[in-house]
């Protein structure tokens, strides 16, 4: 209700909070299938009064209240809500500020022949806008956190140790080892005796 509000008028997306006030108040106002009674009914015990209801977001013309004889005598303004008090919120777009006035002329068939306002385009662009910076902002999401666990991987991944790949080959010294492991072994057996240590050349050292 509120968006078909401001489809309607040219007003500034910063009247939206005057539209939500308005549109409650309508509600507040109208029957409904279910309940026989008016929300306003229920609450105060009578009927309500809807004479002063006006389209809302229509222009108007409200009189001076200080003027010069050159002067025009009223100003054109939007209409955009009820106060607490007697009378009607407007809004001059010429000084740009919002006042309350009890008497105006308003222009309710101008702007029910013009249609819908400028505020339908815009509205549409904003939403676009909107759907666009939150579709790239989860896109920014989604890669931080992908590189993000790439990195967490590889500063887990343990270094794998390298090895040499050159032949590797045995020292001169134990080349023809293999050859005199029995000669070696006879030569330098112990004796296995007490005649064969006797007879044993170290013996006499």
């Amino acid at each position: 209700m509120v968006r078909s509000m401001m489809c309607h008028t040219n007003l500034p997306h910063s009247f939206w909070s005057f539209a939500l006030e308005t549109a409650a108040r309508i509600v507040n106002l109208a029957p409904t299938k279910k309940v026989e009674k008016t929300p306003y009914e229920i609450w105060h015990g009578n009927k309500p009064n809807v004479s002063y209801l006006k389209v809302w977001g229509c222009n108007a013309y409200v009189t001076r209240e200080s003027q010069d004889k050159l002067d025009p005598r009223g100003d054109k303004v939007v209409f955009v809500g009820y106060p607490k008090t007697i009378g009607y919120y407007f809004y001059n777009p010429n000084e740009n500020h919002v006042f309350i006035k009890t008497r105006a002329t308003f222009l309710e068939k101008e702007l029910l022949a013009r249609g819908i306002g400028e505020n339908n385009v815009d509205l549409d662009e904003i939403r676009e806008s909107q759907i666009t910076d939150t579709l790239a902002s989860t896109i920014r999401q989604h890669s931080d956190v992908e590189l993000e666990s790439e990195r967490t991987q590889e500063m887990d991944i343990t270094p794998s140790i390298r090895r040499s790949t050159r032949d590797r080959h045995e020292p001169d010294r134990y080349i023809g080892l293999h050859e005199n492991v029995d000669s070696l072994i006879v030569d330098q057996a112990e004796p296995t005796s007490y005649k064969d240590a006797i007879m044993d050349s170290e013996s006499r050292k």
